[in-house]
């Protein structure tokens, strides 16, 4: 193993505990590594601006909802791609780096989109009207789709807190900064961008997937998004612990119960 002969730039200072990749020789520029950063300031500030046109009108709306969930994970889940992009353009040629990166959190962002999608579908269109049937049937009242899909979205968000305490997660977690041998060009390289960024969305969707499943089906808030993204990212980057952040997130989901139920 190369011993490295470039210091790491200093805004990773910021995130001190960050498995951040250090085994190879290759300058990368500041501007690489932030580059899951200024895509996801991008696609916050595009939900900021159209977040109110492009949210479907109801859970049952695939297309639009597609377009929202694809913008709302490149929002909170790029900046955890941060070691990914840092892996990846250090262990690349220079000259393609850009290249590579965005080959690597193209990846990782299509295996959200794909998440996103299936989890939509099978949330809005088999869950929720089966939950909404059963409750009518039950009670008698009229029970719409819009409030068991809030119902479902906060016991999703509940459950992922305690998703936390399972050895399953810890071992997702961790899988998500596992790294690869990259051929330094050709088809190769391109491959093997390509199969490290799908890998880390795989095991990201493990380690978050409950979390962002609740986002299918709640109704679409930016303060609530952002509130998520917060407590996501300051658990990966490790400026708080589980014991903090899993009760947290079940703060959240009794506030939005709460607010529901007005």
């Amino acid at each position: 193993m190369l011993a490295p002969s470039h210091q790491p730039v200093a805004w990773r200072r910021w995130w001190p505990r960050w498995p951040w990749p250090t085994a190879w020789p290759v300058a990368v520029p500041a501007g690489i590594e932030l580059t899951p950063l200024v895509l996801a300031a991008g696609a916050w500030a595009a939900l900021a601006v159209w977040g109110g046109r492009l949210a479907p009108a109801g859970l049952q709306d695939h297309g639009r909802a597609l377009g929202h969930w694809s913008l709302m994970s490149a929002a909170m889940m790029l900046p955890l791609a941060l070691p990914l992009a840092a892996t990846v353009a250090e262990r690349t040629l220079r000259r393609r780096q850009p290249v590579a990166v965005a080959e690597a959190l193209g990846a990782y962002l299509l295996v959200w989109v794909v998440f996103g999608a299936a989890a939509h579908v099978v949330l809005a269109d088999l869950v929720v009207p089966a939950g909404a049937a059963a409750s009518r049937a039950l009670t008698g009242s009229s029970v719409t789709d819009a409030a068991v899909g809030g119902t479902l979205g906060v016991a999703l968000l509940a459950g992922s807190a305690l998703w936390r305490a399972t050895p399953v997660f810890g071992r997702a977690r961790n899988r998500c900064h596992r790294v690869r041998p990259l051929a330094p060009s050709g088809p190769a390289a391109d491959l093997g961008c390509v199969a490290l960024g799908s890998a880390t969305g795989l095991w990201c969707t493990v380690a978050c997937g409950p979390t962002m499943a609740a986002m299918a089906v709640l109704p679409h808030s930016l303060p609530v998004a952002a509130g998520l993204s917060v407590v996501i990212l300051a658990e990966r980057a490790r400026w708080l612990p589980l014991r903090v952040t899993a009760p947290a997130l079940l703060a959240l989901a009794v506030a939005l119960a709460v607010g529901l139920a007005r």
